[in-house]
């Protein structure tokens, strides 16, 4: 399907809050990867991969961001821990829940001091699950969900969703994937105001081809729409009932902007064309004026990356920020999580890249009327 869309220019103000390893704060961290996370309070939470001072090890650490830019690393992973949060950060009564190092763990605030806590650990097996994708939410009924991309059933096991209870941490398999629907799910679980939850998976009966699939939670799997090629980006549910996500470059595509409905009929509203960007992978997130915003990992006029906004029909899309294009100095590159929306209604994100010390960014991206 092939959308006419009109591109036109947007005053916008990107502002970098924080250059990771740019001495303003020892071993700060290095490589923001995941993307924000919003607190109570307005601030936001977000991780890196790797710290500044150690970029061969990959032990990350966790950071606090006020919207004025005041940062403050509250975790630092020991060197041999090989964890590192792998999607965003859920907070929960004064708790940071991640995945990370073939775990859920939880970072639990005590008088000031962020401590280390395993929920579960993953083994797999029947009754469980391996190699935790994306990240958890919170669901309906207070229970935390997430995926695995293997484990669960009998023989090798084919991923899994499941439940933990953050009070007792008493874990359960909501649905173990069958080669006889799809599997491999690798994406953050959406719960929509169906009270369904919404993934996708890498794999289904037809081959290395994706699905987008939804989950009743007494564990019903119906499978509603397939896609190729597939994506790790989670869903979104916007004001319109839809679901959106993004789908990454592939061979000759540059990557696309996918919009499905809850029971059925997907559509592509926006195909990249490298100028405007190319290889979107993180989250979309809709903005207060209805349309979405997101990033792309490359592509745009200097190469290095764009913002984009997009009506969730598909008929409007801007490039609203070029980075690398010497409008901001210093603005980061490859921003690989997706961007999020503050309480002061402007938008924020991280770059893996760039930056005065060349090892990432935070940035907050206002719209000027």
């Amino acid at each position: 399907m092939i959308l006419l869309y009109c591109q036109t220019t947007v005053s916008a103000q990107l502002t970098i809050l924080h250059s990771f390893g740019d001495g303003s704060i020892p071993n700060d961290g290095a490589h923001p990867s995941a993307g924000l996370t919003r607190g109570p309070n307005g601030d936001f939470f977000g991780d890196t991969i790797f710290q500044a001072h150690t970029l061969n090890t990959p032990a990350g650490t966790v950071f606090t961001v006020t919207p004025a830019g005041n940062i403050k690393i509250i975790k630092r992973f020991g060197l041999t821990s090989n964890i590192w949060p792998t999607a965003p950060l859920l907070y929960y009564k004064k708790k940071l829940i991640g995945i990370g190092g073939g775990a859920v763990f939880a970072l639990v605030d005590v008088q000031g001091r962020w401590r280390l806590r395993f929920w579960h650990k993953f083994t797999g097996g029947p009754d469980d699950g391996a190699n935790p994708a994306g990240g958890v939410i919170l669901g309906k009924d207070g229970n935390l969900y997430g995926v695995t991309e293997d484990g669960g059933g009998t023989g090798f096991g084919f991923g899994t969703a499941y439940k933990l209870d953050p009070a007792t941490h008493n874990f359960s398999i909501v649905y173990a994937f069958t080669m006889n629907d799809a599997w491999m799910p690798g994406a953050t679980l959406v719960q929509a105001n169906d009270g369904n939850f919404y993934g996708s998976t890498l794999q289904s009966p037809l081959g290395q081809i994706g699905t987008i699939f939804r989950l009743t939670p007494e564990g019903q799997f119906t499978t509603v729409w397939t896609l190729f090629p597939q994506t790790q980006a989670p869903l979104i549910q916007a004001s319109d009932g839809n679901l959106y996500t993004t789908i990454p470059a592939f061979n000759s595509s540059d990557g696309s902007i996918l919009r499905v409905g809850t029971s059925c009929c997907g559509a592509i509203i926006h195909s990249f064309g490298l100028l405007d960007g190319a290889n979107p992978i993180g989250a979309l997130v809709q903005g207060p004026d209805g349309n979405l915003y997101g990033a792309t990992t490359a592509g745009g006029t200097a190469g290095e990356g764009t913002i984009f906004e997009i009506s969730t029909d598909g008929s409007v899309f801007d490039v609203v920020h070029n980075f690398g294009d010497g409008s901001v100095p210093n603005d980061g590159s490859t921003p690989n999580g997706g961007l999020i929306l503050g309480k002061d209604g402007n938008l924020y994100g991280t770059t893996y890249n760039g930056g005065s010390a060349g090892l990432g960014t935070v940035f907050k991206f206002t719209l000027t009327p």
